[in-house]
């Protein structure tokens, strides 16, 4: 873990905007348990799309959105367990 000083633009609730050291544009903080559950969501549209036969245009940036989504909780979940050990966050999923 490294700690570093950011600007905070804002620190509403599930709408923290954040620049850290070194970037040009500001990003939002999404919290882990909102991650999971657009993550989620997201898997669940593509199925919906894929069974609805949408084209493949469609299916493609639903995909990207899913995939890139699961990363980054993936990313978190596996982050979060190193950190806290046994107290893993999978357990609260």
């Amino acid at each position: 873990m490294e700690l570093a000083e950011l600007e905070v633009f804002s620190v509403a609730a599930n709408q923290t905007i954040v620049r850290p050291p070194g970037r040009a544009f500001p990003g939002v903080v999404i919290q882990g348990d909102s991650l999971s559950l657009l993550a989620r969501a997201a898997l669940r549209v593509l199925a919906t799309l894929k069974e609805a036969g949408a084209d493949e245009e469609t299916l493609e940036a639903a995909g990207l959105l899913a995939s890139g989504l699961s990363a980054a909780d993936f990313s978190i979940t596996k982050m979060f367990s190193r950190s806290m050990g046994s107290n893993s966050l999978s357990a609260t999923r």
